[in-house]
This record gives structure tokens, sequence and C-alpha cells, in this order.
């Protein structure tokens, strides 16, 4: 389901000529499900994503690093493993800061989110998956302002501001009803 949202921001990202050269993100809402998506523009390259299930109560972030844990084919029986024979999903650490205002009103929120990464088969690297509530402080300065930085492994990813009202929404659909 994840990577059908994903590959849904994606697609319409690329279907729109004039959204993509004007602003790499892309806001999908099937009615059932919501997905926030930054493609870098003319590339299979993506950045950050954020998706639910419509009143899930969490937002799934996702980020994809150059990264490999995973040994370079899966078992036999398909399950992918680390080094050490450990199978994915293993545990790591999504950095994500955001940010609002400037000078000496600037509010900055950053978080060190558990995740689970997992092989993104598609680049060869990692895809790491951290879970968080739609009212966290961290995606309430980025509804505010838009912007978003991520890091892991040591790879780190500051896309473009994304629009507050395309975050808003997010929030709004991600959150359980009457909460």
């Amino acid at each position: 389901m994840k990577h059908a949202l994903i590959a849904l921001g994606f697609a319409a990202l690329l279907t729109s000529p004039a959204a993509a050269q004007q602003a790499a993100w892309s806001y999908v809402d099937t009615g059932e499900s919501v997905a926030l998506t930054y493609a870098i523009p003319d590339s299979d390259d993506g950045g950050p994503s954020f998706h639910c299930t419509r009143g899930e109560g969490f937002v799934h972030i996702l980020f994809f690093v150059e990264h490999r844990i995973a040994t370079d084919t899966p078992r036999q029986d398909g399950v992918w493993v680390d080094k050490k024979g450990k199978p994915s999903p293993w545990k790591g650490v999504l950095g994500v800061q955001s940010s609002y205002g400037s000078g000496a009103i600037k509010v900055v929120q950053d978080a060190g989110l558990a995740a689970e990464v997992t092989p993104d088969e598609m680049s060869g690297g990692s895809m790491l998956e951290a879970k968080v509530k739609p009212t966290a402080a961290l995606l309430s300065a980025f509804s505010q302002g838009g912007v978003i930085k991520m890091s892991a492994y040591g790879e780190t990813a500051t896309p473009p501001p994304s629009p507050t009202d395309k975050v808003q929404a997010l929030l709004k659909a991600c959150a359980k009803p009457n909460a």
C-alpha cells in the first residue's frame, strides 16, 4: 500500500509537466489515503514523503538513502537480510528537523525518530520509515513553514519548502476523527 501511495505521488507529478516545472512537491488525496511527496523533476530520485490512510492517527514519513544495509540478494525464501543474517526490517534513526519564522522568533523542531529500515530495491539503497502523530510539534512546525530537513546514515535532504496548505491538509486528513 505505501509503495502504491509513493508511486501515485510520483505519477501525479510526472503527468503534470507545468506542475513539475513549478514545484517538486506533489499532494495526492485518493479519498482513502493521502500523500505529500517530494520528487526531483526530470529524475527518478525521490526525497521525503509523507502519507497515511485517512483518519489513521499517524503520518508515515519515508526517507530514501543510498546507504545499503541489505546483502546484494535476498535469501532463497525472498527475505532480505543484513550482513549478519538479520532479516529486514532493521532498526534505524531518522533525523528530522523543521522550522518556521526568522531571526529571534525562529522556531526549530528537531527529532531523532525511531524508524524501520528496509531495502529499496529500486535504487539499491535503503528506505527509512517513521510514524509520527499528526499533532507532533515537528509536523506542526512543518505545517507552518513548509521547511523540512531529513538525515540518516550521513546523508541529508533539504528540499525546497512545501506549500503549507498541503502540509496542513495532510495533517488534517491523517488525524483521528474527533481527536
